[in-house]
């Protein structure tokens, strides 16, 4: 509903991004995080999450880089820490993963 009122509601759309990602629909929460991401490019936990979708799409290289992005916006992102080995770790990086 709110986004049918507001299209670019930063909140609406992280948290419709929350929601495709708890379902599983990984392709469609990177959609909806984009876009919380273009209203407010230090939505940390956007970016976190966006990074987390693309992980379990196997594209570890642009969830990284998504992990990387939202650390340096907050270093205190514990899960995007955690994320990033992780993905470094699937990715075949297990010293980066440290």
């Amino acid at each position: 509903m709110v986004l049918k009122l507001d299209p670019k509601n930063v909140v609406a759309l992280y948290n419709r991004g929350n929601i495709a990602l708890d379902r599983g629909e990984f392709r469609e929460a990177v959609g909806y995080f984009d876009k919380a991401i273009e209203g407010n490019p230090n939505h940390y936990q956007a970016c976190a999450n966006r990074g987390l979708a693309k992980l379990f799409m196997g594209e570890h290289k642009a969830a990284i880089e998504d992990f990387d992005r939202a650390i340096a916006v907050n270093s205190d992102a514990t899960s995007a820490y955690a994320n990033r080995g992780i993905a470094r770790q699937q990715s075949g990086d297990l010293t980066g993963a440290i």
